[in-house]
């Protein structure tokens, strides 16, 4: 006995999933010349191309096989889909990481050449020290005349 069921999922919604495919690539392939031009060739060969192709499945009954591989390949999409995401996501954290890491080799390195400064400045301040004291007199005038206009300023 035939259902209403049956009518639909073997030979209206084939027929209408066959009818959109065959036109879409019809289209996107441009066999016919451009879509705005052969819009009525298009339809009328993919109506013909998607009738032909449900009935035969519906007379073959390979519908309960295309309906298993059909959901096979959905759900192998589907998790290449999060696998392929999972991974850009693992390498967008993977990137932030290493700026980090390079963020943090930058400070160090800074923190060390801050110290070595500081380590340096008795040093300087002491040779500093000790070129005043040998200078002339008079340079030595010169030398706070020209800090004292310098502060002045």
């Amino acid at each position: 006995m035939i259902t209403f069921q049956k009518i639909l999922y073997q030979l209206i919604l084939p027929f209408a999933l066959f009818y959109l495919i065959f036109y879409a690539l019809l289209n996107k392939s441009k066999i016919f010349g451009e879509p705005k031009e052969v819009k009525k060739i298009n339809a009328a060969v993919s109506f013909l191309l998607s009738l032909l192709s449900s009935l035969s499945i519906y007379s073959l009954n390979l519908m309960n096989y295309l309906t298993a591989i059909g959901v096979g390949i959905a759900f192998f999409s589907f998790v290449a889909l999060f696998l392929m995401a999972g991974w850009k996501k693992a390498g967008e954290i993977l990137e932030e990481k290493k700026e980090e890491e390079k963020e943090r080799i930058k400070e160090r390195k800074e923190e060390k050449e801050r110290r070595k400064a500081k380590e340096r400045l008795p040093e300087e301040v002491e040779s500093l020290k000790t070129l005043l004291l040998n200078l002339p007199p008079e340079h030595k005038k010169e030398i706070l005349k020209a800090l004292k206009e310098k502060e002045g300023r």
